[in-house]
């Protein structure tokens, strides 16, 4: 008797339990699935074996696992990937080669090297049906031609007419009543007057649309604005990461009101957002200067973990020289899943997610380092249960009210050109006419959140050279410029910009790791943003800055010379563990 094909697609399962390795890939039957066991975790975990190169076409390889207890469904796949400088064009076209089989790779460009090639990409690929707890490789490489499927047109995001609509009912805060909004129909409207693309090819398009909530006649209290970026698949998938955005700041003169004014109560509101026919509701209590989103798919959301080759980002800078023979111990993994994935609150909006919510606690914590340690196993092991605490964790960012965005949709940065020069702008409640600041209308909550750039973690960089999501990016960007208004002008006023972190008065460690995050910024920015030239004439007026300051701190410091100033209690000590950071940050 045949065997029906559900049953075979198990079957197919249950012998590779048994052989303990390869499953079935018989490919007139799209019900099998493709795969080898993922090896279950030793004791010391290492960093995974990938495809390696061994043709002059071929970039990088990588493995997909698909961590559910069901295998997954055939399915398109977005992902990040740096390249080495020069090893690829934005004109080449890719393929990936998957069990034998090639088929085409929308590439996306995300930041650029100094010579053209792309430095961060995001690709997207259609990936097998892989059996449950199993995994495949791949490799990409460069195609001699264009497939076919590149060259069709782009998916049309004005043709399928995503549906998104969120309702907000408010029951505390400055906004009041029941408010409902058509963000399907508002992304119809931007992409027929200044569409804001992320993403465009045959396999997949991406857009944003951003909608400010008004609040009556006062535009200081109408400070929440609902962000989606929509995403559509060739196979008509489809994808809306939905933001919801408490993030503006209102600059205020040196003169005038008493400024700066006491935090806006935190807005209460149950949120209700339908997406695709599909609806989920979640409740919440939201200060000012914080952002959350979550993810909706018209389909079953993918439980796939991508794994990369860390060698590879190794040497194209992206990452610093780990030493890749000393693993990460299970256990430690293990904690991730009893300490913070099971917590109540885990990957729920504005949830800490295992971050210190006071930050200037000092000493022992794992959120803390030049990255945090989640960031760190997860480089190291490219294990599916760190990127997953490192994931939310980046999502944490957002709940941490260092998100500053002007009206004009940039964040809040001693710049001049947001129309105005905020250069004496600081953050702190000291801020405004007592001194010869400028401030903010309102401050920010301490209520669950006190940031400190001395013990800030870093939360966003890794997630998003992973993932290529817009999301992570602007949280990199805000808590970038958040490092800058957060200090005193009296630090920070050493360049005409007023942008010198590196100032040789500050705590060095907050010097440092306030230097990490605009350095990061840099790094990994987008071309065509505003973000990505103010950041790099950020890194280059401080180094300018510091190339001054060298021999004035050489001829103070005699034979210990080569070290950074920066206040650590007493005057003129310096604390030589603080020197480490800023050792890090430069090698970087």
């Amino acid at each position: 008797m045949p065997i029906p094909r559900l049953a075979r697609h198990k079957l197919s399962f249950v012998l590779a339990l048994l052989l303990g390795g390869f499953a079935s890939t018989v490919g007139a039957d799209s019900l099998t699935c493709h795969g080898t066991l993922t090896p279950a975790p030793a004791t010391v975990l290492y960093a995974p074996v990938v495809p390696q190169p061994v043709t002059a076409k071929e970039l990088v390889g990588i493995n997909i696992q698909n961590t559910a207890a069901i295998p997954s469904e055939s399915r398109y796949l977005t992902l990040g990937q740096v390249f080495i400088s020069g090893q690829v064009q934005p004109s080449n076209p890719l393929v990936v080669s998957i069990n034998g089989s090639t088929t085409p790779v929308q590439m996306d460009a995300l930041a650029s090297w100094p010579d053209g090639s792309v430095k961060l990409a995001a690709l997207t690929l259609k990936a097998p049906l892989i059996c449950a707890g199993s995994q495949v490789s791949a490799m990409f490489s460069i195609s001699n031609a264009a497939p076919a499927a590149l060259a069709a047109a782009a998916v049309n995001l004005a043709t399928a007419k995503p549906r998104l609509i969120v309702t907000l009912a408010f029951t505390g805060g400055s906004y009041t009543g029941s408010k409902s909004l058509d963000l399907g129909a508002a992304l119809q409207t931007a992409l027929a007057t200044k569409p804001d693309l992320w993403l465009r090819g045959p396999l997949i398009s991406q857009a944003r649309v951003d909608v400010p909530l008004a609040n009556g006649a006062s535009p200081t209290t109408s400070t929440l604005r609902l962000t989606a970026d929509v995403s559509v698949y060739a196979d008509g998938t489809a994808m809306a990461d939905v933001q919801f955005n408490n993030d503006l700041a209102t600059v205020l003169p040196q003169s005038g009101s008493v400024n700066p004014k006491a935090a806006l109560p935190a807005l209460d509101y149950t949120a209700t957002i339908s997406f695709q026919g599909k609806q989920v509701v979640h409740k919440v209590s939201q200060v000012q200067y914080t952002n959350w989103h979550t993810l909706l798919w018209s389909g079953t959301a993918p439980q796939l973990n991508v794994q990369r080759d860390i060698a590879h980002l190794t040497r194209s800078g992206a990452i610093l020289p780990y030493d890749l023979a000393t693993g990460v111990n299970n256990s430690l993994l293990q904690t991730f899943i009893a300490n913070i994935q099971q917590k109540p609150s885990f990957g729920l909006p504005l949830a800490s997610n295992g971050i210190a919510t006071y930050m200037p606690t000092t000493g022992g914590r794992g959120d803390i380092g030049f990255t945090t340690l989640y960031n760190t196993a997860w480089l190291l092991t490219q294990d599916a249960r760190a990127a997953t605490v490192a994931q939310a964790q980046s999502d944490s960012s957002g709940a941490i009210p260092w998100n500053y965005r002007l009206p004009t949709g940039t964040w809040l940065t001693p710049d001049t050109t947001h129309g105005k020069a905020n250069l004496n702008v600081w953050i702190d409640g000291r801020g405004g006419p007592q001194g010869y600041t400028s401030g903010i209308a309102n401050l920010a909550s301490n209520a669950v959140w006190t940031p400190d750039n001395a013990h800030q973690p870093n939360l966003n960089y890794v997630p998003y050279i992973m993932s290529g999501s817009r999301w992570h990016l602007d949280r990199l960007n805000a808590q970038a410029a958040f490092n800058l208004t957060y200090l005193w002008p009296g630090y920070r006023c050493k360049t005409p910009t007023c942008n010198t972190l590196l100032n040789a008065s500050d705590q060095l460690r907050g010097q440092a790791w306030g230097f990490r995050e605009v350095k990061q910024a840099a790094f990994i920015g987008k071309p065509g943003t505003s973000e990505l030239p103010y950041f790099e004439k950020t890194i280059a007026d401080n180094w300018a800055y510091l190339q001054t300051q060298q021999p004035i701190w050489t001829s103070k410091q005699g034979e210990t010379t080569g070290w950074v100033p920066g206040d650590y209690g007493n005057s003129g000590a310096t604390a030589a563990w603080q020197q480490d950071f800023m050792t890090t940050t430069a090698v970087m």
